[in-house]
């Protein structure tokens, strides 16, 4: 700010200064980077005084719904909504279904590759037929996400291992520590991926893995567990005797 006595810069954010909204999300951004969940909760009741009616929160809970269920062993997806989902008649009710799975792609390992044959009902070029394809896919989706296992906490004092890997349609991971699921991520394969040669789905599914955990693994010490044997193998020869493609994906590890 400049004045007649000198320049000066605020230590406070003041009211009225057109910046001011964009300087507070830029620093909104920066302490929430990398919580995709947060909740605040007391301590205990003596360190903090309740200042709202009874009816507006719970006490001495061990669950709470929030982006799904919180409980004392973990996190887990809230389902009911897409069991109790009908079967889509129009374009728009598949992408109110797609995008719940979406959302539950985290609970669950396999669901992006489950709902291909959904997803092709997306495109401009197939006119809608919602045929027995399509419904498989749907009960299967439904089968997955009710089993779906309960999320472990991530604890930064353990290791952390990912098991990752490559199918014809799709790519997933698996993040674990001490052999708990903390969490899934997985992706359908775009139409130029699926023509990849397979050595390069797997090491596309490696790199998806590392930039969608990269919050967890940053800074750390990571095992990756792949089942595809040619990644090591490629891993010790000179980087130039790869493909381009393969040159690009192990430059980006």
């Amino acid at each position: 700010m400049n004045t007649p006595f000198g320049r000066y810069r605020w230590l406070r954010m003041p009211f009225g200064i057109n910046s001011a909204p964009e300087v507070w999300q830029q620093r909104m951004h920066e302490l929430v980077e990398g919580l995709t969940e947060s909740q605040g909760f007391p301590q205990s009741r003596k360190r903090k005084k309740p200042h709202s009616q009874q009816r507006e929160f719970e006490t001495s809970t061990v669950t709470s719904s929030f982006i799904g269920h919180l409980t004392a062993e973990g996190l887990e997806p809230e389902v009911q909504a897409i069991v109790d989902y009908p079967v889509p008649t129009n374009l728009a009710e598949l992408r109110t279904i797609l995008g719940t799975v979406q959302y539950l792609v985290k609970f669950c390992q396999h669901l992006s590759t489950a709902s291909q044959p959904l997803r092709q009902l997306e495109k401009k070029e197939i006119e809608w037929h919602y045929q027995h394809p399509q419904d498989k896919a749907f009960k299967e989706i439904k089968e997955f996400i009710t089993k779906a296992p309960v999320l472990q906490y991530f604890d930064v004092s353990k290791n952390v291992t990912i098991q990752c890997d490559a199918s014809q349609y799709g790519i997933g991971a698996t993040l674990l520590q001490e052999g708990q699921p903390v969490h899934y991520a997985n992706r359908a394969l775009t139409s130029t991926e699926q023509n990849y040669a397979q050595i390069e789905k797997e090491l596309l599914a490696v790199v998806f893995s590392c930039v969608r955990f990269e919050h967890y693994i940053h800074a750390k010490h990571v095992a990756v567990e792949t089942d595809y044997k040619p990644l090591i193998a490629i891993q010790k020869k000179p980087i130039n005797t790869a493909s381009k493609r393969l040159q690009r994906m192990m430059l980006r590890l």
